[in-house]
């Protein structure tokens, strides 16, 4: 009998799953805590047990794993389930920056670095 390899999504919790998918598409600790409503530290802290959780020594780690079990099909449409709800929340925060800019100006979305993952 074979035995399943434990992925991200296995041993991270959701919040801890979904901030690592943002970091990987390049939002630093910041945007990431404007994406999701938290505090940077809470980022910080989610993102620290995330390091543990997962036996990884550095954020670039988690960022390279992901990948590989992403591109390896290990996650089913999980991956595409989290970015459904991450997109929805940016739409509700580009939504809220919009209505609370009085001089009109536009905010252009930067790409993220993982251009795929969105098409």
């Amino acid at each position: 009998m074979g035995s399943r390899v434990s992925t991200l999504c296995d041993v991270l919790n959701p919040q801890q799953f979904q901030i690592v998918i943002l970091l990987t598409l390049g939002l630093d600790s910041f945007q990431i805590a404007d994406l999701l409503d938290i505090s940077t530290p809470t980022v910080y802290r989610s993102l620290s047990d995330s390091l543990e959780c997962a036996a990884c020594a550095t954020p670039e780690g988690l960022a390279v794993r992901l990948l590989f079990e992403w591109e390896s099909r290990l996650y089913g449409n999980k991956v595409d389930k989290e970015l459904a709800k991450l997109q929805t929340a940016a739409i509700t925060l580009l939504q809220g920056i919009e209505s609370a800019n009085t001089a009109g100006a536009l905010v252009e979305p930067t790409a993220p670095r993982i251009t795929k993952w969105l098409m």
